[in-house]
């Protein structure tokens, strides 16, 4: 089964090259990244210097072939605009961890990651999916992977997380009794844990829902209403049994029907906000989270409270030790962690922010939330009001909110997936493009800005040619 995984890896390479040779470049960018993350094993093998090769490095380095090799246009002329400061910087702070006592080849490795874990899925985007129609299709494929993992997830709701091992010989979380929630199990599939089965379960339902809702779909998928395609990915995102899921689902939808409701973006700014806000109180303000234990222990029962509280405990433990390198952090080897006497871990690091914390300093923490956060902020300021929820702006929206989400779980988890900054590029190269023409009356314009113009009503045979 190790020969299995290792052909998986490897024949990856000529499989993303076989997508650019039959498909549209943004296509075989979109289909590359949702193939290679649903279906790809966890494992991780020591082949390539400097990185593992698993898939979150081997897919970008594949598709970037592929483009070279049918498509370099795009990608060889992007230049480096404002809104692409965090992520660059993101990408190349680990150098500056060389006064640290940080050997260079160490700091290379976690450049080198960094630039095809991040780097390269935003580059992507920014090149090849910065238009309309590049985001459509991106919102419509996780929609889509959502539904085809319907199948597969419902099979280890039953079963358990079985799959990854039928297939590739191996668990893709070494911790079975991570699965077992509520009475059942939760699916992980492919993927590196059920939490992030879950996050992406949501982030399917999200783009199928506000597609659907803002007419950016077809009405019917043959006999099937897409209504009843929809409630079907909700009610498959529910049995994923991921509270924290569930919770950015209903929060994110609420999000999108305050767009119509409101007309304004207000909600979604204080979405935006929660990160920071979160953050500046575990850091600045010294927040313990007692209040909201007590509020879980009343809302959820017993469990999940001792669950968040042994979270927050142990997050107190590694923002402390981070502190003490608050600029550059403690580097990519571990120091971050508390040991005990014997050399063995002694707390649980399960927040991506308090990782990087203590790995990276506030600079890359910054960075990276940056990075997730700054896309949708600009896109809300480039729309006039009345634009915010029209089927030409809905793709783009969701996918800058999803980015949101994705944020948002970073404060609990570390599941890391490209697609979510894939989407990100493709919404920072939409900001980037023309900027909305401001009329000179005060009365609200409802004219869509002209780079949102390009989306075709549902049903119009007429496909809008790709500007990149």
């Amino acid at each position: 089964m190790i020969l299995f995984q290792t052909i998986a890896l490897l024949g990856w390479f000529p499989f993303a090259v076989l997508l650019f040779a039959v498909m549209s470049p943004p296509r075989a960018i979109i289909a590359g990244y949702l193939i290679g993350t649903l279906f790809l094993p966890t494992t991780a093998l020591e082949i390539f210097p400097f990185v593992p090769c698993c898939k979150l490095t081997v897919i970008p380095l594949g598709l970037v072939a592929g483009a070279l090799m049918f498509a370099n246009g795009p990608l060889l002329s992007l230049k480096a605009r404002w809104i692409d400061l965090p992520i660059i910087c993101y990408c190349l702070w680990p150098f500056c961890q060389l006064s640290n006592g940080v050997t260079p080849h160490d700091c290379c490795s976690i450049v080198v990651q960094g630039i095809l874990i991040f780097g390269t899925p935003y580059a992507l985007g920014r090149a090849y999916l910065a238009n309309v129609k590049g985001a459509r299709d991106l919102a419509a494929a996780i929609f889509i992977g959502g539904l085809v993992y319907i199948p597969p997830c419902l099979i280890e709701m039953r079963i358990g997380p079985e799959l990854h091992r039928i297939v590739y010989g191996m668990y893709a979380d070494p911790d079975y009794l991570q699965a077992v929630r509520m009475n059942g199990f939760r699916p992980v599939v492919f993927m590196q844990h059920g939490l992030m089965v879950g996050l992406f379960m949501m982030a399917a339902t999200m783009c199928g829902f506000w597609l659907w809702w803002r007419g950016a779909l077809p009405k019917r998928f043959g006999f099937v209403p897409m209504w009843f395609i929809v409630l079907v990915q909700t009610a498959a995102t529910i049995l994923t049994r991921s509270t924290g899921a569930i919770v950015l689902l209903i929060v994110g939808i609420g999000g999108l029907l305050s767009l119509t409701m409101l007309r304004r973006g207000l909600l979604l700014y204080l979405l935006v906000a929660v990160p920071s806000g979160y953050v500046c109180a575990r850091i600045l303000g010294n927040w313990d989270g007692v209040n909201l234990v007590q509020a879980v222990n009343d809302s959820m029962g017993a469990e999940r409270a001792g669950s968040l509280l042994v979270r927050f405990r142990n997050e107190r433990l590694l923002i402390d030790k981070a502190l003490i390198k608050p600029i550059t952090g403690w580097g990519p080897n571990g120091a971050n962690n508390i040991y005990n006497s014997s050399g063995k871990i002694i707390v649980i690091p399960d927040g991506f922010w308090v990782i990087l914390l203590g790995s990276g300093g506030i600079v890359a923490l910054v960075c990276f939330y940056g990075a997730l956060l700054l896309p949708m902020v600009a896109l809300l300021q480039k729309l006039p009001r009345n634009c915010l929820a029209t089927p030409a702006t809905a793709a783009p929206m969701v996918l800058a909110l999803i980015a949101v989400l994705f944020s948002i779980d970073c404060l609990a988890n570390a599941m890391l997936n490209a697609i979510y900054i894939l989407g990100i590029g493709s919404v920072a190269g939409i900001v980037l493009s023309q900027r909305p023409q401001v009329p000179q009356t005060r009365v609200v314009s409802n004219r869509v800005p002209q780079s949102f113009r390009a989306l075709p009503e549902p049903g119009n045979r007429a496909e809008p040619s790709a500007t990149y």
